[in-house]
């Protein structure tokens, strides 16, 4: 559903200024959080709902809240780099409407603040694989602090890395709820599995749940939950790679069927 040519990627990422190239490659966090925003229960709760990816990378979750779910969502992410592609990709998907992006370094609060700004706060903020490093942590939760509207939702999908443990612990400190829901062996609808998958949800503790909010957590709930019971304990095919499970139809597709980058191993540091 968006533009995913591994050459064309490390084409642009090869001229940037540092060699960190980590958006240009499709995680399995990604393809899981994608996954589970297109199922009954959570895509039609979407529909016009304002939202926010942060470090979205080839933002494949965001693609899919606007393509199948009809969000209005921000897509950030600190490389130009990626957001130029991820522009092509809601033009190629008929979202550049309803889709929009900002540079963002959730290490500058300035970065932040500006985001929040421009169309903030969200309804509902998604994030997936962005706690690869332990120095992020801190940042990620003021970041979803400023960024999240009252009674909204904070989304997070993990591979259960240890740079992210304790993550639920700082979001409880600074105020905010936290739900924790783990799944081990996932089976990834291209066959490859996900060794592990922490769920995040998060929402302000001195804030009711909108009814939205209230309505995208059950849903959220029940679909990891059947992939808990249904998908979980697979062996893989693949061990370590990702996926996501449906049609990209940008013509350079066609040059790299079958190649696919592999996942660091869950609970590795990148």
């Amino acid at each position: 559903m968006h533009v995913r040519d591994p050459s064309v990627m490390h084409k642009y990422a090869k001229h940037q200024k540092t060699k960190c190239n980590l958006w240009a490659r499709m995680w399995s966090s990604s393809s899981l959080l994608a996954e589970i925003l297109i199922a009954d229960g959570v895509r039609e709760h979407l529909s016009d709902v304002s939202a926010i990816e942060i470090g979205a990378g080839m933002a494949v979750c965001a693609l899919t809240a606007a393509v199948r779910g009809g969000a209005k969502i921000m897509v950030t992410d600190s490389s130009d780099h990626a957001l130029d592609l991820v522009k092509g990709s809601a033009r190629l998907n008929g979202v550049a409407d309803s889709l929009s992006c900002s540079r963002m370094d959730w290490h500058s609060s300035s970065s932040v603040s500006g985001v929040a700004v421009q169309g903030g706060p969200y309804e509902f903020v998604i994030g997936s694989d962005i706690l690869f490093a332990s120095m992020n942590v801190q940042p990620i939760v003021k970041a979803i602090i400023e960024l999240l509207a009252p009674g909204g939702l904070a989304v997070v999908i993990d591979p259960g890395r240890l740079s992210g443990e304790g993550f639920d612990e700082a979001v409880r400190e600074a105020g905010l709820e936290a739900e924790v829901y783990e799944a081990s062996d996932v089976a990834m609808s291209d066959g490859s599995v996900m060794r592990k998958g922490v769920l995040f949800l998060l929402t302000r503790s001195s804030d009711k749940d909108t009814e939205r909010t209230a309505a995208l957590k059950r849903g959220l709930v029940g679909t990891w939950g059947w992939v808990a019971e249904n998908r979980a304990g697979a062996e893989a095919a693949a061990e370590g790679e990702g996926g996501f499970g449906y049609a990209y139809t940008h013509e350079w597709a066609a040059k790299t069927a079958g190649g696919r980058d592999r996942d660091i191993p869950p609970r590795a540091v990148r």
